[in-house]
Protein backbone atom coordinates (compact mmCIF):
# COMPACT_ATOMS: atom_id res chain seq x y z
CA UNK A 1 0.00 0.00 0.00
CA UNK A 2 1.27 3.58 -0.91
CA UNK A 3 1.78 5.47 1.48
CA UNK A 4 -0.10 8.55 0.77
CA UNK A 5 -3.11 6.19 1.79
CA UNK A 6 -1.78 6.20 5.52
CA UNK A 7 -1.11 9.78 5.10
CA UNK A 8 -4.11 10.90 3.88
CA UNK A 9 -6.00 8.75 6.67
CA UNK A 10 -4.07 11.05 8.95
CA UNK A 11 -5.83 14.05 7.35
CA UNK A 12 -9.25 12.64 7.38
CA UNK A 13 -9.10 11.54 10.87
CA UNK A 14 -7.79 15.30 11.90
CA UNK A 15 -10.26 16.91 10.29
CA UNK A 16 -13.28 14.51 11.42
CA UNK A 17 -11.85 13.79 14.72
CA UNK A 18 -9.33 16.64 15.70
CA UNK A 19 -5.22 16.22 16.02
CA UNK A 20 -5.47 14.86 19.93
CA UNK A 21 -7.32 11.72 18.31
CA UNK A 22 -4.78 11.07 15.59
CA UNK A 23 -1.85 11.44 18.20
CA UNK A 24 -3.29 8.95 20.58
CA UNK A 25 -4.19 6.94 17.36
CA UNK A 26 -0.55 6.64 16.87
CA UNK A 27 0.48 5.97 20.28
CA UNK A 28 -1.78 3.24 20.86
CA UNK A 29 -1.15 1.65 17.84
CA UNK A 30 2.33 2.33 17.65
CA UNK A 31 2.83 3.14 14.32
CA UNK A 32 5.09 5.82 12.53
CA UNK A 33 3.36 9.19 11.99
CA UNK A 34 5.12 9.87 9.36
CA UNK A 35 5.12 7.85 5.61
CA UNK A 36 7.07 8.50 2.71
CA UNK A 37 4.03 9.35 -0.28
CA UNK A 38 5.75 6.95 -2.86
CA UNK A 39 6.88 3.95 -0.30
CA UNK A 40 4.83 0.60 0.27
CA UNK A 41 3.78 -0.34 3.58
CA UNK A 42 2.15 -3.20 4.86
CA UNK A 43 -2.15 -2.80 4.96
CA UNK A 44 -1.52 -3.87 8.57
CA UNK A 45 -1.08 -0.49 9.46
CA UNK A 46 -4.23 1.12 7.82
CA UNK A 47 -6.37 -2.56 9.03
CA UNK A 48 -4.98 -1.68 12.68
CA UNK A 49 -5.59 2.11 12.93
CA UNK A 50 -9.01 2.13 11.21
CA UNK A 51 -10.37 -0.82 14.00
CA UNK A 52 -8.96 1.66 16.65
CA UNK A 53 -10.45 4.63 15.51
CA UNK A 54 -13.84 2.82 15.18
CA UNK A 55 -13.36 1.50 19.00
CA UNK A 56 -12.56 5.08 20.00
CA UNK A 57 -15.34 7.16 17.85
CA UNK A 58 -17.48 4.04 17.75
CA UNK A 59 -18.26 4.16 13.84
CA UNK A 60 -18.74 1.25 12.00
CA UNK A 61 -15.35 0.29 10.28
CA UNK A 62 -17.08 -0.07 7.32
CA UNK A 63 -18.21 3.26 7.23
CA UNK A 64 -14.63 4.88 8.28
CA UNK A 65 -13.41 3.27 5.43
CA UNK A 66 -16.40 4.87 3.48
CA UNK A 67 -15.22 8.18 4.65
CA UNK A 68 -11.24 7.07 3.93
CA UNK A 69 -12.01 6.22 1.01
CA UNK A 70 -13.89 8.89 -0.36
CA UNK A 71 -11.70 11.13 0.62
CA UNK A 72 -8.39 9.64 -0.80
CA UNK A 73 -9.72 9.22 -4.66
CA UNK A 74 -9.97 13.24 -4.25
CA UNK A 75 -6.63 13.60 -3.53
CA UNK A 76 -5.76 11.01 -5.99
CA UNK A 77 -7.68 12.54 -8.85
CA UNK A 78 -6.87 16.04 -7.52
CA UNK A 79 -2.65 15.33 -7.04
CA UNK A 80 -1.58 11.80 -8.78
CA UNK A 81 -3.04 11.68 -11.80
CA UNK A 82 -1.00 8.61 -12.84
CA UNK A 83 -2.75 6.34 -10.51
CA UNK A 84 -5.84 7.80 -12.10
CA UNK A 85 -5.42 7.01 -15.71
CA UNK A 86 -5.67 3.30 -15.45
CA UNK A 87 -7.96 1.14 -17.73
CA UNK A 88 -9.66 -0.86 -15.05
CA UNK A 89 -9.76 -1.29 -11.57
CA UNK A 90 -7.61 -4.25 -11.29
CA UNK A 91 -4.38 -2.53 -13.00
CA UNK A 92 -5.04 0.59 -10.30
CA UNK A 93 -5.20 -1.67 -7.19
CA UNK A 94 -2.09 -3.36 -8.83
CA UNK A 95 -0.09 0.15 -8.36
CA UNK A 96 -1.03 1.07 -5.15
CA UNK A 97 -0.33 -1.87 -3.99
CA UNK A 98 3.52 -2.96 -4.21
CA UNK A 99 6.04 -4.58 -2.58
CA UNK A 100 6.09 -4.00 1.17
CA UNK A 101 8.04 -2.09 3.59
CA UNK A 102 7.69 -4.31 6.24
CA UNK A 103 8.14 -3.21 10.46
CA UNK A 104 6.62 -4.54 13.29
CA UNK A 105 2.74 -3.85 13.79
Amino acid sequence: MKGIVCADFFEIAEKEFGLETVHRLIDECEVDAVYASMDHYSHKYMFKMVEQLSKKKGGPVPELLTICGEYFFTTLSNDYHKFMEQSSLFPFLGSIELPVIEKNV
